[in-house]
């Protein structure tokens, strides 16, 4: 009896070890099965168009320090140098570098950034002004709701109508920023990003420094994990610092 019993128990254990064994596999095989769902996404789910949206807004508000500040700054300096007001004391043709720290800190957003900008009054035969021309560079971070940033970006305006008869100077130009963004939303992956905007005869206000109107086409390449994604891009100044972005047909507002 007493080897009966053992052989029982020795089938029992042979059995429970089996058991345990189809189960660890089959934990194993339903836990990859959900690793691969989860990481292995197609390259059209890697990177998508709203990502693109993300990434422009970050190039563009004022709350990034975006082209709309970089566009202020330009006119708030050809203010400061009394070019609207017809009597700058700017020599026609000479280059004049500055550099300067922009950097804010609210409960929803931050940025710090450091600037480097030259600008020059250009005149015509007779003297008289017809144009002012800013550049700047600059590198820096910022830290938003739906995206963090190690950045920079470059940009060359010629501001026209800069007699005192006009409310607003024209603005055209370039601007290109690229870096690094995390996104905070849908999937948070990592970006490497390029914007560049070729801008059309924004209106600014010679007196707030704001963009009243104008368009700017936009070329965004983006790229994840892999995968690189280009988009093209129109958008508008609406004023009231709004503006509308267009990326294959879908409209989306940004404000700011």
């Amino acid at each position: 009896m007493k080897k009966t019993i053992e052989n029982l128990g020795s089938l029992f254990s042979s059995y429970s070890r089996l058991a345990l064994g189809i189960f660890l596999c089959a934990a194993t095989l339903s836990a990859t099965a959900c690793s691969d769902d989860d990481d292995n996404d197609s390259p059209e789910e890697v990177v998508v168009e709203a990502d693109a949206v993300d990434v422009v807004e970050g190039t563009l508000v004022s709350q990034t320090y975006g082209l709309t500040e970089s566009v202020a700054d330009a006119s708030q300096t050809a203010a400061t140098n009394e070019v609207y007001a017809g009597k700058s004391a700017l020599v026609c043709g000479q280059p004049y570098n500055s550099s300067f720290s922009a950097s804010n800190s609210q409960a929803t957003y931050s940025y710090a950034y450091s600037v480097q900008k030259s600008y020059q009054l250009n005149c015509n035969s007779s003297g008289l002004p017809q144009s002012f021309a800013y550049s700047h560079s600059m590198s820096g971070t910022y830290d938003a709701v739906r995206m963090s940033s190690n950045d920079g970006a470059e940009g060359a305006f010629t501001l026209t109508g800069l007699d005192a008869s006009s409310a607003t100077a024209d603005l055209n130009g370039t601007y290109k920023r690229s870096g690094t963004q995390i996104s905070k939303v849908r999937n948070q992956r990592t970006f490497n990003s390029n914007v560049l905007y070729n801008i059309s005869n924004l209106k600014v206000n010679k007196s707030l420094h704001k963009i009243e109107g104008g368009t700017a086409t936009l070329v965004i390449e983006l790229s994840a994990d892999g995968v690189t994604k280009s988009y093209n891009a129109t958008i508008t100044f609406t004023g009231n610092n709004s503006a509308t972005l267009v990326i294959n047909g879908n409209s989306y507002v940004i404000k700011w």
